[in-house]
């Protein structure tokens, strides 16, 4: 018999899925090794798994330069970046033959003997489409969504120990060393749209079509669910073999997925007694527990959280590997973000950092209304991110209001007589003015539900402009 490993990967507010998981997999797939990639730390307050399957931390993986790796991720975009790592592991540390990946939001219900006789009889790598029929109603996910997120769900794949699936598996690392991001208008999705080359790359590529694998919000259109007479739960009359509860919410067991608006629980009785099930058995295994608990690399040293646009400016600016900066965990937010952005005029004005330049480079209403190569331009964009990005993006203060340089001899004394001239004031009003402003926007959001959808759009244009006027005044 093959020597199967399988094996997920979660940070440590996941680990009520994975042991749900890992349960269903000894029921159905007793031979098969349970390995957990664990894309955290180990903690003293972690609810203990050591002893119920295998654990290998992803700073075990023999990952280059990690710590600027995990710098690089947030906690989604990490725990799919180390797939391909944790694989090429188990290969080297273990005998096993061949690997099985799943998601940690995944349950079988029956064997994966399908996967193996497909390893078995030569495949090198095996998955499975989203979707075998096109979606054209109009509702969500639809054709188009699926072309963002890519042709095939990684939420599973197989893989022989064979020199095929080696060299994918060497060019998939390279790949997520630094481009496992979630940016659909870059046309990446993390570890998944760069798998649409599978066909390409893998002469010896499976795409497993049958209906009871990898049952998830996305294909039910075409996947019937019932329960036979014996109590054996099937898919288009084949025993299901694992469902994918993506999206699922145990707080809320009466959504199905909060990525889909086609299908409601209440006309699919057998998916909704599934979905209660699960949600049920992620509590028993410790959900509440453990969901709030913090991300190992979701802060700096100093405990200050990394907030989503500081990674961004990191993988902008830094070089991958780069180890005269050292770990952007020790440096601290301002060292990665407060040096003067490149390409960007400096003098005269304000400083314009690092941290600035990238919320305006992914940002064209802001491009539309600054021009940065203008010494009036960078000042009212300094102006506009010290009252605007503290807000929309939840920074620290010490990254917001920059010190402004001093500039050549005189430029104090001409700061004194604008303040005497109320210049000064004139631009703290305005500071003050746009403030409001965004405060009225975050009510406003919370209440367009109530909105009429036309009023809605009327108000939302003449707030636009009037937003933009205000910015332009900055």
């Amino acid at each position: 018999m093959a020597k199967i490993a399988c094996f997920t990967i979660a940070s440590r507010n996941y680990l009520s899925y994975v042991k749900v998981l890992f349960d269903s997999v000894a029921r159905t797939n007793p031979y098969f090794r349970r390995y957990l990639c664990l894309a955290d730390v180990d903690d003293p307050a972690t609810p203990s798994v050591r002893g119920e399957f295998d654990v290998v931390r992803a700073d075990e993986l023999g990952i280059p330069h990690f710590e600027d790796f995990a710098f690089r991720y947030d906690i989604m975009e990490f725990n799919t970046a180390v797939k391909p790592y944790m694989c090429l592991w188990l290969f080297a540390h273990s005998d096993v033959d061949a690997i099985i990946y799943l998601d940690p939001d995944i349950r079988c219900f029956s064997a994966l003997d399908p996967i193996v006789e497909l390893l078995d009889n030569g495949a090198s790598v095996v998955v499975t489409p989203h979707v075998t029929s096109p979606l054209e109603d109009g509702l969500r996910p639809n054709d188009s969504h699926l072309l963002q997120a890519g042709v095939f769900n990684l939420g599973f794949i197989a893989l022989a120990r064979c020199a095929e699936a080696s060299e994918f598996l060497a060019w998939w690392s390279r790949r997520m060393a630094t481009q496992c991001i979630n940016s659909i208008p870059d046309s990446l999705f993390v570890d998944q749209k760069w798998c649409d080359l599978l066909p390409c790359y893998v002469g010896k590529l499976a795409v497993l079509r049958r209906p009871g694998f990898n049952v998830a919000y996305w294909n039910l259109s075409e996947r019937s669910l019932k329960v036979n007479s014996d109590g054996r739960t099937d898919c288009n009359g084949e025993p299901l073999a694992f469902f994918h509860f993506s999206g699922i919410n145990p707080g809320n067991p009466d959504l199905l997925s909060k990525h889909q608006d086609r299908h409601s629980l209440s006309t699919m009785p057998v998916v909704k007694r599934l979905v209660e099930d699960y949600t049920h058995d992620l509590k028993l295994a410790g959900w509440e527990q453990t969901r709030d608990l913090p991300y190992a690399y979701g802060r700096f040293a100093d405990g200050t959280p990394v907030r989503d646009i500081v990674r961004k400016t990191y993988r902008r600016s830094i070089r991958p590997g780069d180890l005269r900066f050292g770990s952007p965990f020790d440096a601290g937010a301002e060292a990665v973000c407060n040096v003067p952005a490149e390409g960007v005029p400096q003098s005269p004005g304000p400083r314009i950092t690092r941290l600035m330049h990238e919320v305006f480079l992914i940002r064209p209403d802001i491009q539309a209304i600054f021009n940065l190569a203008s010494v009036e331009g960078r000042h009212s964009f300094a102006n506009w991110f010290e009252a605007s990005a503290m807000r929309e993006y939840g920074l620290d203060d010490s990254l917001v209001r920059q010190p402004r340089p001093a500039g050549p001899a005189g430029a104090r004394t001409v700061r004194t007589e604008n303040r005497a001239n109320g210049c000064d004031t004139n631009r703290d009003h305005r500071v003050k003015r746009y403030q409001r402003l965004l405060a009225v926007e975050s009510v406003a959001i919370r209440l367009k539900r109530w909105i009429p959808p036309a009023i809605r759009a009327r108000l939302k244009r003449y707030w636009t402009s009037y937003k933009t006027h205000v910015a332009e005044r900055l």
